[in-house]
């Protein structure tokens, strides 16, 4: 695709990334703003951007540097930022520094993301969860084992980063103490956490491109 034609959205998320990787934050967050505001007035925009892992990671930035403090916004941004950074993952599998994108989303947007999950994988309907009290925890498993998957399938990450190395250290005591039961073992564990991803990321494909909706 060639550039002229790429969606305003994707020219801001460049821009914003290299003013937030030059310590110019109030210049980053006036180009986040204008990211956002893109998005939900025109989600249109990310059907026609060739490469979104710009968006993704500036989404990504937004949370990290806690610019709302609002439920639904955060919902938005998260969600967003996680179909973003997945659907260039499934493009560029070997591309290490998507999962570790992917890694840090899950763990920062945990909480505005269980309410996604939750829609996602149904959990709100289960007949065991009485009534979806449940849900909530449900979904902050599904979230815990889609993180143990993506560590688990790119164990460079853990040598790279002593941080991911603790974290799966974490998950492993998780794992061996039966948290995550019926998953007893860790590549039962992983099996789960793969088919999360898969659910929430065609979840989040028909509601974000084809349905243009991203009201969370």
């Amino acid at each position: 695709m060639n550039k002229t034609n790429e969606p305003a959205i994707s020219t801001l998320a460049k821009a914003a990334i290299k003013l937030f990787e030059t310590q110019d934050h109030n210049g980053a967050i006036t180009l986040f703003n204008a990211i956002f505001q893109g998005i939900r007035n025109e989600p249109q925009q990310l059907k026609s951007a060739s490469d979104l892992s710009n968006i993704g990671k500036s989404l990504l930035l937004m949370l990290q540097m806690k610019m709302s403090d609002d439920i639904d916004n955060l919902q938005m941004i998260a969600s967003v930022a996680y179909f973003c950074i997945s659907k260039e993952i499934r493009e560029k599998r070997k591309n290490i520094d998507l999962i570790k994108d992917r890694l840090q989303l899950l763990q920062i947007g945990h909480e505005p993301l269980i309410y996604t999950v939750m829609s996602a994988l149904d959990l709100t309907q289960d007949f065991m969860s009485v009534l979806g009290q449940n849900a909530p925890f449900e979904a902050r498993d599904a979230i815990y084992k889609m993180q143990i998957a993506d560590l688990y399938e790119n164990k460079k990450l853990q040598k790279q980063y002593p941080n991911l190395k603790e974290r799966m250290n974490e998950f492993e005591h998780k794992i061996n103490n039966n948290f995550f039961l019926p998953d007893k073992s860790i590549k039962n564990v992983v099996k789960s956490g793969l088919k999360n991803h898969e659910k929430l990321f065609l979840y989040l494909e028909n509601k974000i491109l084809k349905n243009e909706d991203v009201i969370f």
